[in-house]
């Protein structure tokens, strides 16, 4: 089986497989920890947030499937790569999923995919929170980088980094509703824990 063939089915099989596994768990939360409307969550993000993420998400969720379907139309974004980097693609795409479902069992009902907390929201500082505020946006962040080895495809990871713009400003946004919700509770989990790496020191 050519190399090209044999990454798109890998690629194909671990990105379907990732996005069943984060809608199993946003299924999950909903019924416990119930819905935010689009218009809070427009509301509280604020319009350019709301829209730069969900537009920039469109790219970003069609790529995969754009390279899977006919990755022809991919080809301008493709870079020369030596088969253990992508490799190692695949390598981490399943270590990010492990990690994934750690993140989203840490959450629990909290599951959410907006700024706006939940009426039942608490603060969760297990598993991957007791080191860092926001895993899943670094995972989401790996993940990007993942599938631009496996496919040796720039696309992927230069969308993602342009995506970072606005996810750094919702973050923000986020943490300061986070504080408003749970004061100083969690202007003291702050201290001692990183936004998106492991704090040191």
């Amino acid at each position: 089986m050519p190399d090209n063939l044999l990454f798109r089915i890998l690629f194909a099989v671990l990105f379907l497989g990732a996005f069943v596994l984060v809608a199993y768990y946003r299924r999950k939360a909903e019924p416990a920890g119930g819905q935010v409307s689009r218009e809070t969550a427009r509301t509280q993000e604020g319009g350019l947030i709301y829209y730069a993420l969900r537009i920039l998400g469109l790219f970003l969720w069609l790529g995969p499937l754009v390279y899977i379907a006919a990755p022809r139309l991919l080809q301008w974004a493709s870079v020369s790569l030596p088969t253990w980097a992508r490799w190692a693609g695949v390598v981490l795409m399943l270590i990010l999923m492990g990690g994934i479902s750690w993140a989203q069992n840490s959450l629990g009902n909290n599951v959410s995919k907006t700024v706006a907390t939940k009426e039942e929201h608490i603060l969760i500082t297990a598993g991957p929170y007791r080191w860092i505020r926001h895993p899943l946006y670094t995972l989401g962040i790996l993940f990007f980088v993942a599938l631009s080895l496996i496919s040796a495809t720039w696309y992927f990871a230069v969308v993602m980094l342009v995506s970072a713009v606005p996810l750094l400003a919702r973050t923000r946004q986020e943490e300061a509703m986070l504080i408003a919700r749970f004061g100083d509770q969690y202007r003291d989990y702050m201290k001692h824990t990183g936004r998106f790496l492991p704090k040191f020191g």
